[in-house]
Parts: structure tokens; sequence; C-alpha cells
């Protein structure tokens, strides 16, 4: 009984201490990469990453592409991109870019965060937009 006592008291103090480890370090930059299947069949790579800078901001990126016989059938490439500063132990993110290329089909998105002015700006193909 005396050892869940403690586990009881002690869970608190580590969960504060992960929540403010968290906040004073923040995230690892890292870099990785899946071979992704569909019933076994390799039809796609995905890549991550996430690359912190000494002034305090970030760029993650997510990119995927069909290969083999899926890109023969149905090609497609995909990245995402935000970019912004880590403020606070969280992301704030000041634009964010993605990009669809499947077949003949292609789709652009911007948008950029103004945070002192409290709106966001994005454009979607041809067509731009704004919220106050």
């Amino acid at each position: 009984m005396g050892f869940f006592r403690l586990v009881l008291v002690l869970l608190p103090w580590l969960a504060v201490g992960r929540a403010a480890w968290a906040e004073t370090m923040g995230p690892s930059s890292f870099a990785v990469s899946y071979d992704v299947e569909l019933r076994g069949v390799h039809v796609a790579k995905l890549s991550r990453s996430l690359k912190l800078n000494p002034d305090g901001s970030y760029e993650f990126e997510s990119f995927l592409q069909s290969e083999g016989v899926a890109a023969l059938v149905h090609p497609v490439t995909e990245r995402e991109i935000s970019r912004g500063d880590w403020a606070n132990g969280a992301p704030r993110p000041t634009r964010y870019e993605y990009e669809k290329q499947s077949g003949k089909r292609r789709r652009d998105t911007q948008v950029d965060f103004d945070w002192l002015g409290g709106k966001v700006l994005g454009k979607d193909g041809r067509e731009a937009w704004q919220t106050k």
C-alpha cells in the first residue's frame, strides 16, 4: 500500500517536471522517412522533418511521393511546409504552404499568419482570402 501512495504523490510532480522541461527545452530537430505500403505493396515514400534554428524559428516539412507501379497508375506528389517561431512551449506559425500534384490536377495553398494584426491571409490556387 505504501508504494501506491508514493506513486500517487510523485506522479503529479513528474508530470509538472515533464511539462516544465517541454516548455524550456522544446522538441528536437528530426528527420524521418517511411515506406508506405498498401496491402503489402510499396506505393510511396513519406518523409518528415523538423528543423529548429538558433533564433527560435522552425520549419516543419512533410513530403509524399508515389513510387513504383503506384506512380505509373496514379502519380502523386504532396508537400506541406510550416514555418514559424517556437514561443511559450508551442509552435506559432507564420507561413503554411501546401502543394499537391495528382496526375494533371494541381493544388497550391499558401497561408500567412499576421499575429500582430490579428488576421490570416491566404491564397488557394488563384483565389485570395483573409480573416479579420
